[in-house]
């Protein structure tokens, strides 16, 4: 089974998406950076390294405040949850065609990678849990 991992920011109010370039496995979707490990990283390592590469990060920002694992017949991806203080800018790479940063009364609006939308309701879940100052996510059941 193939392992991938990617990292999920927010800022309480919005989720940071990129779309993938129509070329891609399930082009014009949205979803986290990440890809697929390569050689002996840890998920922690290829997350980083992916991030930085689609989204132009010099550094990683943020506290990471949590970690969602899921599995479908191929890949087994981890999602690694980032709490930013404020939304930044991203220079997307050629694997993407642009980003945003989506409120999350708007996550239902837009065009989710498939593999993501089906899990997204249990990593906004988990990020209630940690997050229980922000009072954006009280109202998930009804966004999704």
């Amino acid at each position: 089974m193939k392992k991938a991992a990617g990292i999920l920011f927010t800022d309480g109010k919005s989720i940071l998406l990129l779309k993938r370039s129509p070329d891609s496995s399930e082009g014009g979707t949205w979803g986290v950076p990440g890809g697929g490990i390569k050689g002996h990283e840890t998920t922690l390592q290829n997350a980083i390294r992916e991030t930085k590469e689609e989204a132009g990060l010099a550094k990683i920002p943020g506290e990471q405040i949590g970690t969602h694992q899921c599995r479908n017949r191929t890949v087994e991806f981890t999602t690694y949850i980032y709490r930013v203080e404020k939304i930044f800018p991203v220079r997307v790479s050629k694997e993407h065609t642009s980003y945003e940063w989506v409120p999350l009364k708007n996550l239902s609006s837009k065009k989710l990678h498939p593999e993501f939308k089906k899990h997204l309701s249990e990593v906004l879940t988990l990020i209630r849990r940690k997050i229980r100052d922000f009072h954006e996510w009280s109202n998930l059941t009804t966004i999704l």
